[in-house]
């Protein structure tokens, strides 16, 4: 076998590797097993109720907006250092 024939067999092997099978799935999953069963499922995954959400959600929602009141709190004091050092920076810069 010559060179483009090894190429061929490998191009065809790769090929064959990432073609499409029309969705045929049953032997795969006729070997695949549920590890976890429906009643286990529900127990590991209950549904939350609203204390617990507002216990959570609550002191969430209050650093958030101690967040966004810091964030305000640095924007407002870096625009007013700007406005005072810009005029003394033009000042310095204008006496050169």
């Amino acid at each position: 076998m010559n060179q483009e024939g090894m190429c061929d067999v490998a191009k065809e092997y790769v090929d064959s590797l990432f073609a499409t099978n029309n969705g045929i799935y049953t032997l795969v999953h006729e070997l695949m097993h549920n590890k976890i069963l429906r009643e286990n499922n529900e127990f590991l995954i209950p549904l939350i109720s609203k204390e617990e959400l507002n216990h959570v959600l609550i002191p969430l929602s209050f650093k958030i907006f101690g967040v966004c009141v810091m964030m305000i709190f640095s924007m407002q004091l870096v625009h007013h250092l700007t406005e005072v050092f810009s005029e003394q920076i033009y000042i310095s810069n204008s006496q050169i």
